[in-house]
């Protein structure tokens, strides 16, 4: 029996992060007919009786007890699941970073890929992100975590520009976002009197005071959209309470100005309605823009993000730093994309590069 450790930010309330679990089960389960799979956090879609999930995060979210404390007892579960487990995958998302120079993060992850190694496991990664990874410490855990990888396949071009900073090379090669592999219903145009602009904001990527002022001129631009004539909804992607930490994309929004919000599942009939039923969307969300492809909606990119960047010059979209953005170009940037389509045939590549995240799936799973 193939057994399988899936490792990722699955669970966290993230719609994207669900999407991304669900093509990763979806592969690894046809990949053979005896997979067994393990996973951190259950996330609220419904549960395959070939699919374990642990919920071990949860240890390190627990504040009553100190951070070694928490890392420790963390690993010692870690360990116990590992046994008898062939391979170890981190899949999906911005897994590998390191925010403010920290090493923490790096740190958890190479103590687990050290473990697997230890169980005897193969160590790969699948369709991940890699962000700005500077310092000596957080350098060295990097490159200590892609030399234990057999692979180590990344989902766009920022993160393998992130990998060779770190001077990894020979293991890393470029694939696509995971969601291209998501499959979703085709949605059907309707005549509407007003058009809608989708607007999707990531509490997880803003802080306090001075950050979440930098999203000021968005309140201009949803008030001058109105008078326009458009329709504007927020799309929630993130609502997570979990051990006193809390994360609200439906909160940050309506800190602008008061939308109605949906609520964002992960299943592809709802997402298809969802989005496909907007004229344009303006992200700070990854995986909206994504999704907005795939249904042919046009998008304007807003934020801080490299993979954003990428993406939208990609289809020739218009992307905005959120440091330099204004009410007024954004506002003619929204205008001037409405009635534009992206071009299925940068679609169809991106396809076809998420494909190649699983080239390697069947020598990891001998």
């Amino acid at each position: 029996m193939n057994r399988v450790f899936l490792y990722g930010y699955y669970g966290c309330g993230n719609v994207g992060d669900d999407l991304l679990l669900a093509v990763l089960l979806e592969k690894l389960l046809k990949s053979a007919s005896n997979v067994r799979v393990k996973c951190l956090l259950a996330p609220d879609s419904s549960r395959d009786p070939h699919v374990t999930f642990l919920e071990l995060e949860k240890i390190l979210a627990d504040q009553s007890r100190r951070a070694p404390v928490r890392l420790g007892l963390f690993l010692i579960q870690i360990w116990k699941a590992l046994c008898g487990v062939q391979v170890l995958i981190f899949g999906g998302g911005t897994l590998f970073h390191a925010k403010d120079g920290s090493p923490t993060n790096l740190l958890i992850l190479a103590f687990v890929a050290v473990l697997a190694r230890l169980r005897g496991a193969k160590v790969a990664a699948i369709g991940v992100g890699v962000g700005k990874i500077r310092g000596g410490l957080p350098v060295l855990l990097f490159s200590g975590i892609s030399r234990l990888s057999c692979d180590f396949a990344v989902r766009d071009k920022s993160s393998l520009e992130n990998c060779a900073g770190c001077g990894e090379s020979s293991r890393v090669r470029l694939a696509a976002d995971l969601v291209f592999l998501y499959p979703l219903p085709s949605c059907k145009k309707r005549d509407r009197p007003r058009p809608i602009l989708g607007l999707a904001l990531a509490a997880s990527a803003i802080g306090k005071g001075e950050e979440a002022r930098a999203l000021a001129p968005l309140g201009g631009v949803m008030d001058a959209i109105r008078e326009r004539g458009w329709d504007v909804q927020g799309l929630s992607f993130q609502e997570l309470e979990f051990s006193g930490f809390h994360l609200s994309d439906s909160e940050l929004l309506n800190s602008i100005r008061d939308v109605p919000i949906r609520r964002l599942g992960a299943a592809a009939v709802d997402i298809s309605e969802q989005i496909g039923g907007l004229d344009v969307v303006v992200g700070m969300r990854f995986h909206a823009l994504v999704l907005a492809a795939r249904l042919g909606i046009p998008f304007v990119g807003i934020g801080r993000d490299p993979k954003l960047a990428d993406l939208c010059q990609r289809y020739g979209f218009p992307f905005f730093e959120l440091e330099d953005l204004e009410s007024g170009k954004l506002l003619a940037a929204v205008e001037n994309v409405l009635g534009c389509t992206p071009d299925c045939r940068v679609t169809d590549e991106l396809i076809c590069e998420a494909e190649k995240n699983f080239d390697q799936i069947d020598r990891l799973m001998l």
